[in-house]
């Protein structure tokens, strides 16, 4: 019996995984053995399913048989061979979502033609339900929404060997998926900054009346132990000798606020001796929750160096307590209330050294500062 020649499309051959060598061994050693039994699946003498059988046959001269499909289209075809990987192998929710996610393409062509059908963006009463393509993948993966959305990513974002990885199935898709948002997120904390490194900011003009500083304390050990999955400070750091000789643009009779945390409290007061200051009391915002080293309890505020140059005056005093509650806002965003109630107090030209953010009543400086925050 002569073997029927058929053809292999390179596409649909791509769209089955590969078999591991010790699979392929294991199916040639069985062909060999008892003979190919299973039928190549083929459309119109292209193959579908059968492409290593087909390859073992060739090469030893065995007979092989077929079974035809009938398709109306290409896509057709790609849907049946994707299902048909499903039925046949054992896979892992990684390859099976990414089989799916080969046929984003045609659901995605398809669910844009219903919507045209039923009339457009807003369907007719009597239309039947938009198709949503990632719910159709998930479905046909038996996967949820959720592993459909991490596997695309790691599929287009993640490194060759991350992918090859959790295709093998020694990553799991939540592990691979972290180390992707890990590797992201270190990219763009990189750019931004090097993009802050090139900025060239002038120095404050005038001197001021009040100053509140938020230096851009370097991170250590403790802060890493607190958030393991925190890639790197998304802000230029500088050193505590950098820091102690600033310029600060202080009028003769200034009222100097000092923000610092656990860890640089001794080095905060270091600096307001190498600024000539003269330190007054300390200022402690209680937050709801905070950081928690290991063994140690939970840091849930900050401090506030309240410092002066000269004899300022403040112009209110009533309420006006050295501790007080706010919410939290984001890593290393101060509070409203602190600037409300620094500005009830103090009058004059008043400068926000570092600041993230505008606020009224406040000059900003710093190469983060974005005053239309």
């Amino acid at each position: 019996m002569k073997n029927k020649m058929l053809t292999i499309d390179d596409e649909f051959r791509g769209l089955i995984p590969p078999l591991s060598s010790d699979e392929y061994q294991g199916l040639q050693e069985s062909i060999l053995s008892e003979g190919c039994r299973d039928p190549l699946v083929v459309w119109d003498s292209v193959i579908l399913d059968g492409h290593n059988r087909y390859k073992i046959c060739m090469e030893h001269g065995l007979i092989y048989s077929t079974v035809e499909k009938n398709f109306d289209s290409r896509d057709d075809a790609k849907v049946w061979i994707i299902k048909n990987q499903f039925g046949r192998r054992n896979l892992i929710p990684y390859e099976r979502s990414r089989l799916a996610l080969k046929l984003e393409g045609i659901i995605a062509a398809k669910a844009k033609e219903k919507q045209r059908e039923s009339g457009g963006a807003v369907p007719q009463k009597s239309a039947k339900p938009p198709i949503d393509t990632r719910e159709e993948l998930s479905k046909l993966a038996h996967v949820s929404h959720d592993t459909i959305h991490k596997v695309k990513t790691i599929e287009e974002k993640a490194t060759d060997d991350i992918k090859e990885q959790a295709r093998t199935g020694k990553l799991s898709v939540n592990e691979a998926y972290s180390k992707v948002t890990q590797d992201l997120e270190r990219k763009e904390v990189k750019q931004r900054l090097d993009e802050l490194e090139q900025q060239e900011i002038k120095k404050p003009t005038g001197k001021y009346d009040v100053l509140i500083i938020d230096p851009p304390w370097e991170m250590h050990k403790i802060e890493r132990i607190c958030r393991p999955n925190q890639v790197e400070q998304d802000y230029p750091t500088m050193t505590i000798e950098q820091l102690e000789v600033l310029e600060l643009p202080l009028a003769d009779d200034c009222h100097v606020w000092l923000w610092t945390t656990q860890k640089h409290l001794p080095n905060a007061f270091k600096l307001l001796d190498a600024w000539g200051l003269n330190y007054i009391c300390t200022f402690v915002w209680h937050k709801p929750g905070g950081i928690q080293p290991v063994h140690l309890p939970q840091y849930n505020c900050e401090f506030i160096l309240y410092a002066r140059k000269g004899t300022p005056q403040f112009l209110d005093t009533k309420d006006f307590n050295t501790c007080f509650q706010a919410d939290r806002k984001g890593h290393s965003v101060k509070p409203d209330y602190f600037y409300e109630m620094v500005k009830r107090v103090t009058g004059g030209r008043r400068l926000d050294m570092y600041a993230r953010k505008k606020h009224d009543g406040f000059k900003g400086w710093g190469k983060e500062y974005e005053p239309n925050s």
